[in-house]
């Protein structure tokens, strides 16, 4: 099962939706954050990793591990051609509580441009739904690194 996405034309404001088509993307039924970088790169932050289940001592059960939180991009919104994984913990949760699987989700990114550190993608995540993390990815890295389907981590 994968995501499908619709896709429109922003340079030009009289260009219709595209009927949905399928992605490259996994759907693994979390929470992902997609937007468009100021190069014309469509990213995705999402936990597209499928993983087997994990023991939470918090809960004393098996649960779904959600790492690594990855970034992917493409050119055409559909083709996702070039992935990254940004953030991986497997730290423990603190509390039990229903939903609640280890690692990162939720991710929500925006991307800053203009000159100094701040300058990239900054990524925030839930980790285990207790904290709140924040990563920050120099979009030099993304373009610079061609690692296909492989990982990286920053």
């Amino acid at each position: 099962c994968v995501l499908w996405a619709s896709v429109r034309d922003t340079k030009d404001p009289q260009s219709d939706w595209a009927l949905p088509s399928p992605t490259s993307i996994p759907d693994l039924q979390c929470n992902i954050n997609a937007g468009t970088l100021h190069d014309g790169r469509v990213f995705l932050v999402s936990n597209l990793v499928p993983r087997p289940a994990f023991y939470d001592a918090a809960c004393n059960r098996s649960t779904q591990l959600r790492e690594p939180l990855a970034v992917s991009s493409s050119r055409d919104g559909l083709n996702f051609d070039n992935t990254w994984a940004v953030v991986k913990t497997t730290r423990a949760k603190r509390y039990c509580g229903s939903a609640k699987s280890i690692g990162p989700s939720c991710p929500q990114a925006r991307e800053v441009v203009g000159e100094g550190a701040l300058n990239g993608l900054w990524i925030t995540y839930s980790i285990n739904k207790e904290d709140i993390g924040v990563t920050h990815v120099h979009l030099a890295r993304l373009t610079s690194l061609r690692v296909g389907s492989s990982s990286v981590y920053m």
